[in-house]
């Protein structure tokens, strides 16, 4: 029976939609961090520097903290695989098979932990291939031991340990979200377990402590040269086979107290005690006849719908605010958030007074903890009916499905405001208390968490009911809600697509400063809100007109659905949505496309290569000095607009003629140039204005020690708002225009070949075509 048992799990798992997405998932993150040259890419903790791509200790690495960050994997496959029988329903019938104990939790325990150990292929494969894109120079041999060694001693050790923890909490609790609890809560005190393990000097200590191995492996190689990384197999040492034993038993244990403590029934007994109350009166006073009852009718008007909506949010909002994983998410955030900044404060080597915008620094923290919450308990309020079997009763009821969908919505934004709140309360208590400074920013407070915060939430929000109102199953809609949010840091943070009008909910990156408050920044800030708040309008209409109402499930069917319910008002608030979506996108676009020029980071450094490509013949080339300067700036704050003229002494200080001078003024800066000539008779003979670069033939050769005048006269008129070119040194309250003519060419014009536009970056170089700069 055991064997039949693994057998059949087995298949089911190797067979299931999520083992493809995960085995997918870690090729492609193995596959894109072993082919990038790029010199410090980091994946899961692992770097690789000089070392071969494919060293065997840089396996090993990879297979050990996959092994555990990837521990969310080990969660949903072993995790489940008791707990679904309970989920669907049929865990009666699996009782009254003959089997053991042992052969129905061994076998599924077994099961879950190989298809999660064949997950694991999604590394090898990676190296692989990772290593057939690259030039012979950044692999060396591959050696079949690089990866047995560290998935006998390493993973399979490590699998058991995470597998044997959830299993042992899903199996007892028979309760999924428990276990999705707690591996968020394993990931965050593991965090902190190797932060307080770098402040132990007991090497032997941590080795033997570490349940998974990283910390003995880092310190057992920490000596290795990069010939011993690109050679040597992981280390076989004594103490790293005692850690891996010690931790054995350890899961053998779990699994041991969770054989004894399951139980072949189908409830979980609880000891409740139940309290009986007698009437006086059993017989009533009234006589009660036909003709004297009311008929009941249904109250439609707008005020008692606020109200039922009302009740159907509270009544949601006191069971997540006091769930166990909610308080305990909350601390964690909060106790992060404060650490970091009374330590930034208190060590810092200057005095800085704990200002509101100081704290509000630390807050972005919190959107790593809003991304699961909101997962989490979006799904868990949207199939509460179905979980508890309640569904069908439901959707009998008076409801309207805007309703529905709205109270449950309006559930989680009402939580992520209190959480928001607690945010904001917690830095006035830690400003006031902790360091006796009074002077708080309540509007900056308003501003930030409400303002700009709050309303980012809301689309995480969205998109998470958009999700599981779609999918036919809550933890496929966790797994596709995650997955969005991952697949969105990936394209635009790891990736650097940096176009925040793709980017659903986001606002560009800006600077708050005391002087200045959010400044140029304000504008764009409510111009991408607005934007985003349309298009997640538009959202929410699609969602509810999708709802669920029944046990259908399919989209198809509910679309055909959706289509019967659209009327003249629904078409007409899409289309003024789209209109408005249309409008709010393209003056975003006219005020970052048209008013100012838009470049990518990409381009940028695109643009550097192509500058050191043709001029860099004239990085050495004989050049006057600056010896002089005069400068008239006269500056508008309110406008930001700049009126610069000036006059430079220039002097040939070396011991031969210059023929030609190179003048660097990028005009991407610059709305009009009066003037730009010098004092003695030249010709223009090249003008490449995309970089700003010019070539002056003088008429006749500066000689050694003449001198010469350049004048210049431009204007510059900021206009609009630029996300990735804000010019914050034009602000309306401290203006500070840097004159370095060697360096800083968008206001003053620099002499010479300007070598600050060199790519200093080797991987960027040998990506455009450079050669390898001289040390």
């Amino acid at each position: 029976m055991f064997f039949d048992i693994y057998r059949n799990e087995l298949k089911k798992n190797l067979k299931s939609f999520a083992f493809y997405i995960f085995l997918g998932l870690i090729f492609f993150a193995v596959y894109m961090f072993t082919s990038n040259t790029k010199p410090g890419v980091v994946l899961m903790g692992v770097t690789i520097g000089k070392e071969s791509h494919n060293a065997p200790l840089i396996i090993a690495k990879m297979f050990t903290n996959i092994s555990v960050f990837g521990g969310l994997i080990t969660m949903i496959i072993v995790g489940r695989t008791v707990t679904k029988d309970f989920i669907a329903k049929i865990h009666d019938l699996f009782f009254t098979l003959p089997m053991s104990k042992t052969a129905y939790l061994g076998g599924r325990f077994l099961a879950g932990i190989t298809a999660n150990l064949f997950i694991y292929f999604g590394v090898i494969f990676g190296f692989v291939f990772g290593c057939m894109v690259l030039d012979a120079e950044y692999y060396g041999s591959f050696q079949l031991s690089a990866f047995i060694l560290p998935i006998l001693i390493m993973v399979i050790p490590n699998l058991l340990l995470i597998g044997s923890i959830f299993f042992s909490l899903a199996t007892l609790s028979r309760k999924m979200v428990l276990t999705y609890i707690s591996g968020i809560l394993f990931l965050m005190i593991y965090a902190f377990v190797i932060g307080g393990f770098t402040a132990i000097e007991n090497d032997t200590f941590k080795i033997l402590a570490d349940p998974f191995g990283i910390f003995a492996l880092n310190l057992l190689t920490k000596f290795w040269t990069v010939a011993d990384i690109n050679n040597n197999t992981m280390p076989l040492h004594g103490l790293l086979i005692m850690n891996r034993l010690i931790w054995l038993t350890v899961s053998s244990l779990i699994f041991l107290f969770t054989w004894k403590k399951f139980k072949f029934v189908s409830f979980i007994e609880k000891k409740e005690k139940q309290k009986f109350q007698t009437g006086k009166n059993v017989e009533p006073n009234i006589i009660r006849t036909l003709d004297k009852l009311t008929i009941a009718r249904l109250d439609e008007s707008f005020l008692f719908q606020m109200k039922k909506l009302g009740h159907l949010v509270w009544k949601e909002f006191k069971r997540i605010v006091f769930h166990p994983a909610f308080i305990i998410l909350t601390f964690i955030a909060l106790q992060e958030i404060v650490t970091n900044f009374v330590l930034n404060i208190a060590y810092t080597e200057s005095n800085i007074y704990p200002l509101t915008s100081w704290y509000l620094k630390f807050t972005g923290h919190i959107w790593a903890y809003m991304v699961p919450l909101t997962i989490l308990f979006g799904g868990m309020i949207i199939w509460r009916e179905r979980d508890n079997l309640s569904n069908e009763f439901y959707d009998t009821l008076p409801i309207p499905d805007w309703m529905s969908y709205l109270s449950k919505f309006f559930t989680i934004v009402s939580v992520q405001f209190f959480y928001i709140i607690l945010a904001m309360l917690t830095g006035i208590v830690t400003q006031v208390v902790f360091f006796g400074y009074y002077e708080i920013e309540l509007g900056l407070y308003l501003k930030t968490l409400f303002g700009i915060e709050l309303i980012k939430y809301w689309h995480i929000a969205i998109v998470v009911f958009f999700i599981q109102n779609l999918v036919s199953n809550k933890y496929m809609g966790f797994f596709l809600s995650a997955l969005y949010f991952i697949a969105d840091f990936v394209v635009f943070d790891v990736l650097e697509v940096d176009n925040i009008l793709l980017r659903y909910g986001n606002v560009p990156k800006y600077l708050y400063s005391n002087i200045n408050g959010f400044g140029q920044y304000g504008a764009e800030i409510f111009w991408y809100t607005i934007y985003w708040l349309i298009f997640g309008l538009a959202l929410i209409i699609l969602t509810s007109l999708l709802w669920r109402r029944n046990n259908e499930v399919s989209v198809r069917f509910r679309i055909r659905v959706a289509l019967q319910r659209i009327g003249p008002r629904h078409k007409l608030t899409f289309a003024i949505l789209l209109l408005l979506f249309f409008c709010t996108g393209s003056f975003i676009a006219y005020n970052k496309y048209i008013l100012n020029d838009y470049l990518s980071k990409n381009d940028e450094i695109q643009m550097q290569a192509d500058y050191e490509k043709k001029f860099g013949q004239y990085e050495f080339a004989l050049q006057p000095k600056i010896i002089d300067t005069k400068l008239q700036v006269d500056i508008f704050p309110e406008t930001r607009d700049l009126y610069i003229k000036g006059r430079y002494v220039l002097k040939n200080e070396t011991n031969n003629d210059i023929g030609e001078i190179y003048l660097n003024l990028f005009e991407r800066n610059i709305s009009k140039l009066n003037k730009l000539r010098f004092s003695v008779p030249s010709t223009l003979t090249l003008e490449a204005d995309e970089f700003g670069f010019r070539v002056f033939q003088l008429k006749t050769p500066l000689q050694p020690g003449q001198k010469i005048e350049l004048e210049f006269d431009l204007e510059i008129h900021k206009r609009g708002f630029s996300e990735n070119h804000p010019m914050n040194e034009l602000a309306n309250n401290g203006t500070c225009i840097k004159f370095s003519p060697a360096e800083s060419v968008e206001y003053f014009p620099g002499i010479g070949f300007n070598s600050s536009y060199i790519l200093t970056d080797e991987y960027d170089r040998k990506k455009y075509g450079l050669p390898k700069r001289p040390d």
